[in-house]
């Protein structure tokens, strides 16, 4: 490829990536996170309440596991994309 061409490819790859950041897309990474983070720090509160140890109760916890394991799979396929 030629320098000139290089160039126009940085340049136009430059513009959508402006674009996409422009429309919010850091915004929306942020929260995919942000929901992982907060999903995880429950399931911990939940495994480590004194409550929940004493009735022995497992409610949710299926659901929870598949979640997490949900957005770990969604973690891994975004991070590929970039």
């Amino acid at each position: 490829m030629s320098v000139l061409a290089t160039i126009a490819t940085a340049n136009a790859a430059y513009s959508v990536i402006k674009t996409c950041l422009a429309n919010g897309i850091i915004g929306q990474v942020g929260k995919f996170l942000s929901a992982e983070d907060d999903l995880k720090e429950a399931v911990k509160r939940k495994k480590s309440s004194p409550i929940a140890a004493i009735t022995g109760s497992s409610e949710g916890d299926w659901e929870a596991f598949q979640a997490l394991e949900d957005l770990k799979e969604k973690r891994r396929e975004l991070e590929s994309w970039c």
